[in-house]
């Protein structure tokens, strides 16, 4: 049983590269997602879906592939609070980008506002779990 926990462990390490440690990509997008929400009340359609793709691109597809590092590194009772907030913030920019698409700007910038707030949650159980290590 030690032997098999020490090699998640080692393997947790090896694979943590900077750019795949899915809490350094949690915490690099925030200020992406604070430019959407100051702007959302002045941005066109095609603005809304730039910063959706760039948002899934570049971290929620990555931090995507790599939760199961957030579950080695805080367990899973407390990575789980993390990653179900994610994913309603996920779910959030997946809708403002549809109400882009389908041209409706009013309820793309409500649901910007509404990532923005999910990710200020997931921003404050991170800075909690952070301090328990």
């Amino acid at each position: 049983m030690a032997l098999w926990r020490l090699a998640l462990r080692q393997e947790e390490k090896r694979d943590v590269e900077p750019e795949n440690d899915p809490l350094k990509l949690i915490l690099s997008m925030k200020s992406i997602i604070e430019e959407l929400y100051r702007s959302a009340d002045e941005l066109e359609t095609y603005q809304f879906q730039e910063y959706t793709k760039i948002l899934r691109e570049r971290y929620l597809l990555p931090i995507s592939a790599s939760r199961q590092l957030l579950i080695n590194r805080f367990g899973m009772e407390k990575a789980a609070e993390v990653l179900i907030t994610l994913s309603y913030g996920e779910r959030l920019i997946n809708r403002v980008n549809s109400a882009a698409i389908d041209d409706h700007v009013e309820e793309a910038a409500r649901c910007a506002e509404e990532a923005y707030a999910a990710f200020q949650q997931v921003y404050l159980l991170i800075k909690e779990l952070q301090k328990t290590q």
